[in-house]
């Protein structure tokens, strides 16, 4: 963490490839790879939250405005999605998204069997 601190204060990207700050273990919550970058944060920290979207969408050599993304974590799928350009389809329930986040989904389905 100190060689990472140190070379993003020298001027170094950090590339965050996911926003989950935990998941669902086999006994309980699980703590996921948010913790690093938010560790690490501070005012003069670029973080490139849609990096893991756009990577796809690029790769695949789509336009991301061809590109619809489903997911079930609102932070890392629909969040980073919408940022890169994607639109977006959140299985999940209408009634607990929240309001914090910076975006909202373009659809709500309640199960991936309505695509």
């Amino acid at each position: 963490m100190t060689r990472a601190l140190r070379a993003l204060r020298a001027g170094a990207d950090l590339i965050a490839m996911a926003r989950n700050r935990w998941f669902p273990g086999e006994h309980g919550p699980v703590v996921d790879i948010q913790c690093i970058p938010r560790g690490l944060h501070h005012p003069w920290l670029r973080v490139w939250r849609a990096f893991s979207q756009l990577a796809g969408v690029r790769a695949l050599g789509l336009d991301p405005a061809d590109v619809v993304m489903v997911g079930d974590d609102p932070e890392a799928d629909i969040v980073g999605a919408a940022e890169a350009g994607l639109a977006t389809v959140w299985v999940g329930r209408a009634g607990t998204w929240s309001e914090r986040l910076p975006v909202r989904p373009d659809r709500v389905i309640q199960s991936i069997a309505e695509l």
